[in-house]
């Protein structure tokens, strides 16, 4: 039975494809990178970290108060 790594080559077969992975996901995250940097943010209420705009959802007349933000960011 032969098996399909032996010996040497496939530690340099697997330090090739490491390299080849690394490199793919520097590219793809440089790429992400400058894309996402040029467009701007939509206009709208400022949020807070993490729980972004939660507290500014009123839990009565909500309508109200998207169509007020409607008329103000557009």
């Amino acid at each position: 039975m032969t098996t399909l790594f032996t010996g040497d080559t496939s530690l340099g077969r697997a330090a090739t494809i490491a390299s080849l992975a690394l490199c793919a996901a520097a590219v793809a995250a440089n790429y992400a990178k400058r894309s996402t940097a040029k467009l701007p943010l939509p206009p709208g209420p400022s949020g807070l970290p993490l729980i972004g705009n939660v507290l500014d959802i009123p839990e009565e007349d909500f309508c109200l108060k998207y169509k007020e933000w409607s008329d103000q960011y557009g």
